[in-house]
């Protein structure tokens, strides 16, 4: 084989290598591109059902800290009420005892003390 034919040989397959060598350059930088957008989108999807689950927990120990207030006040207007029925009671009783009994006190009072 002459020399020319041989350098020319040579250029062609350099030529060759360096295309190929290119086009798996190229292919492997779209896989990594690929695998990159896979994983940020992955993450992305976790990431927004976190925060989700994260509001909505929050939004739950709200609500229910909202019906424990709401029940605690209840209660507590329930047992005022329940105060001044028996101080009502109480007072009346005490007034049919005394107008039995003779005496006629000012009660009037101590069925206001809270």
């Amino acid at each position: 084989m002459p020399p020319d034919d041989i350098a020319s040989e040579v250029d062609v397959e350099e030529e060759f290598n360096a295309s190929f060598c290119e086009e798996e350059e190229e292919d492997y930088y779209q896989l990594m591109k690929e695998s990159h957008e896979a994983d940020l989108s992955r993450f992305m999807e976790e990431w927004t059902a976190n925060k989700k689950a994260e509001k909505e927990e929050a939004s739950r120990s709200w609500r229910e800290y909202r019906e424990l207030w709401e029940a605690e006040k209840r209660w507590w207007k329930e047992a005022e009420e329940e105060r001044k029925f028996i101080d009502r009671l109480y007072s009346k009783d005490r007034q049919n005892r005394d107008s039995e009994d003779g005496w006629e006190s000012d009660d009037s009072e101590d069925a206001e003390i809270v």
